[in-house]
């Protein structure tokens, strides 16, 4: 019935032949002769004659110096045993010549078994001594036999790279030419399917830390569509069988998951992701504070994390414009210095993670008896006791990030002003709305149906009457732009560090603004790189645009044709080449007065160029 060290009796085992149950106990005086033999179980009695000692050594052993704090960290045994003899030199153990004083080496040995044995005892302190949080953390983490994943699209894991490189973006200079600026070091969020391994959709997020938008991002990118991108870099190409499920088969497109684990940041676990996971997928989310994942533990989601680590060692961390994962991974390079010399732009980068996460698809895996992840994929479902999948509503997928709020109708004829309602900082008004006087004073629901477009709202009253589709007044009229860009420069606005023109365009402001001072050593701002990429994906699918939109559009453009802003100096050049790849029509350059007629406007972007290879 003794108690043995891992918590459990002796029970048979104390049978066992030549075990030892209760520890050794010097009895006799410590007397050791002329070599020294003679002092077994001498460190045992010592700290039982001193048991004060005793404890304050084995706090002293499993001392813990707070990350904030400054303090002795990783102490070796030399500098232990070297407090150890300090107090029992204040006990008067040297002056008694007592052990460990008595013997050549002064018991180093026997200190250094017995902080073996107090770190194993404590493998938790033991653990965060030896390599600090990070690997304390890895022992709260489980094996995965109490959840285990028997069929596919059971469960999905969800989490956020930080990408280990440089990139820049180029900006037109004021006098000639573009000015490369640096971009912040940026996040992508990839969501892996883990019976398979397969990616099923990721998003880019442009922020210096991802939000909401991002993970409903890339929860949409898992249910949409998936289509090659056409590529402007080097040598880069996709692989034959390269694709994502929804691209590589229509039967992938929009199936949904039973659940999806998160580590526990905020932007995965907040409300609106629930919502969508619950009204959309019909998925229930596993984070911390109801599942068995921990907060930032990696070995909680470990085939996530085993993609993040092959995506850094077969592309990003081969590169010469790396970070690495430590200062030393450098070796001397200086990857902003890299990244403004190649001009490695940011549309690289898309490009780039596109074709790697793709072709990831196309190589086989040992783990999956040496089939690519699609082939698996497909293998999994042709199972004849394979249970049906879910497929999520088309409408509900695109409408995933609408923002809807009820808004009261102001203005009428008691005023002299047609009624309007103010929505996220602008005014909005349409022509049912206009005749609809009767409704001055009372709310109706207002509906930002297009994320990357908050120039047109849809509106319907209480009751869910349509009351058709609503303009923004200026200065939001102009270029489109999302809800959080439209937050961001109300917020330059309010502090007085830009100013608008009457009846001007905000968002083109904001980009004279933003590319002002293309030399310096700030990274570009988020908010103008999520402009840029709004404006490229309208260049690239103007369709997607409403026509009346496009007219006012490019003859906006036309009207400043003459300034250097990265709105009015688009380049010709990069819209021929997307009419000949055949994305859109350009139509011969006319006077001002044929363009205002309606023309379709520039893409928004510098023509790419090839990265050097230096």
């Amino acid at each position: 019935m003794v108690e043995h060290p891992d918590g459990h009796i002796y029970g048979w085992r104390g049978l066992v032949k030549y075990t030892r149950i209760n520890p050794y106990i010097r009895k006799k005086k410590i007397a050791p002769d002329a070599a020294g033999r003679g002092c077994a179980g001498a460190m045992n009695a010592l700290l039982a004659i001193e048991p004060e000692l005793e404890k304050r050594f084995s706090k002293w052993i499993l001392q813990i110096v707070a990350s904030s704090d400054l303090g002795e960290i990783k102490k070796p045994n030399q500098r232990i045993w070297s407090w150890f003899i300090d107090e029992l030199r204040k006990l008067g153990y040297e002056i008694r010549n007592e052990w460990p004083f008595s013997t050549r080496t002064l018991g180093f040995s026997a200190v250094a078994r017995h902080v073996k044995k107090v770190l194993a005892s404590n493998p938790r302190k033991a653990a965060y001594l030896a390599g600090g949080q990070a690997l304390a953390s890895k022992l709260l983490g489980g094996d995965g036999v109490d959840r285990p994943v028997r069929r596919v699209f059971q469960r999905v894991e969800m989490d956020a790279h930080h990408l280990n490189g440089i990139f820049c973006i180029l900006v037109p200079s004021p006098l000639e030419g573009h000015v490369p600026v640096i971009v912040r070091r940026l996040w992508v969020i990839v969501i892996l399917e883990v019976f398979t391994r397969v990616v099923l959709g990721y998003h880019l997020s442009l922020r210096s830390e991802i939000n909401k938008q991002d993970v409903l991002l890339a929860i949409r990118s898992a249910l949409s569509k998936w289509q090659r991108k056409k590529l402007n870099m080097g040598e880069l190409r996709y692989m034959d069988e390269a694709a994502l499920p929804s691209g590589h088969h229509d039967r992938y497109l929009g199936l949904c998951w039973d659940e999806m684990s998160v580590d526990g940041a905020m932007a995965g676990k907040c409300q609106d992701v629930r919502n969508a996971l619950e009204n959309i997928v019909g998925a229930k989310l596993i984070e911390p504070s109801n599942g068995w994942s921990a907060r930032r533990l990696k070995d909680d989601r470990p085939f996530i994390e085993s993609f993040f680590n092959a995506l850094g060692q077969r592309s990003l961390n081969r590169m010469s414009n790396s970070t690495g994962s430590r200062p030393s991974d450098k070796q001397g390079r200086d990857p902003i210095k890299v990244a403004l010399k190649s001009q490695f732009q940011l549309e690289y980068l898309e490009e780039l993670l596109d074709v790697l996460i793709a072709n990831y698809h196309a190589i086989e895996q040992k783990n999956l008896t040496y089939r690519t992840p699609l082939q698996y994929l497909d293998q999994c479902v042709a199972r004849e006791n394979s249970p049906a999948i879910r497929r999520a509503d088309p409408k509900l997928v695109d409408g995933i990030l609408a923002v809807r709020k009820m808004c009261e109708v102001k203005g009428g004829y008691l005023v002299g002003r047609r009624p309007f309602v103010n929505f996220f900082g602008a005014v909005y008004s349409g022509e049912i709305l206009e005749a609809r006087h009767d409704l001055v004073g009372k709310k109706i629901w207002i509906t930002n149906h297009l994320v990357s477009d908050a120039r047109v709202v849809q509106a319907s009253t209480v009751q869910g009457y349509s009351l058709g589709t609503l303009r923004a007044a200026a200065p939001w009229h102009g270029l489109p732009h999302s809800l959080e860009i439209r937050r961001a420069i109300r917020t330059l606005i309010q502090a007085r560090r830009l100013k608008i023109s009457a009846g001007g365009d905000a968002i083109a402001e904001f980009i004279k603004f933003s590319e002002s001072f293309p030399n310096k050593k700030l990274p570009a701002h988020p908010t103008y790189l999520e402009v840029r990429r709004i404006l490229e994906a309208a260049a690239r699918h103007p369709e997607q645009l409403q026509q009346a939109d496009l007219h006012r559009a490019r003859a906006r453009l036309d009207e400043h044709s003459a300034s250097t802003s990265f709105v009015a100096g688009v380049s010709n050049s990069f819209t021929d080449k997307l009419a000949n790849h055949g994305e859109l029509t350009v139509l011969p350059r006319r006077s001002s007065t044929e363009d205002a007629q309606g023309l379709l406007p520039d893409p928004a972007l510098p023509p790419l160029r090839k990265a050097a290879n230096k």
